[in-house]
């Protein structure tokens, strides 16, 4: 089918219209980083379990630390003990190797696990 220049027009002038509008949106002024942990590793995922303020962090050496606390004014605080050590496990070569992620079950908050 043959399109009219018109029609073509038109198509491009709605997707540079796209392009334009999503890259002139503002960015939220209030918005500021806060270090809640230091010294964690090549961290490869951060989660919450939702039930209180607690991050698990994972690492891709395959340890996974709870940041507790981690609001507070003087940041958080990376408990000694990990929840999870499967560094002698896992193989963190400089590639898409290593503990890539973690997941809670979605219903941790009434089974526990």
């Amino acid at each position: 089918a043959k399109t009219t220049p018109t029609a073509t027009t038109l198509l491009i002038l709605v997707c540079l219209n796209c392009i334009f509008s999503v890259s002139a949106q503002q960015l939220a002024k209030d918005v500021s980083l806060q270090l809640s942990a230091d010294n964690l590793g090549a961290i490869t995922d951060i989660q919450s379990t939702g039930v209180d303020s607690r991050l698990f962090v994972a690492t891709r050496e395959g340890i996974i630390r709870i940041v507790a606390d981690p609001e507070s004014p003087s940041g958080g605080t990376t408990l000694p003990t990990p929840f999870l050590d499967i560094s002698s496990r896992v193989k963190d070569g400089g590639d898409e190797r290593g503990l890539l992620g973690l997941a809670f079950d979605p219903d941790y908050m009434t089974n526990g696990y």
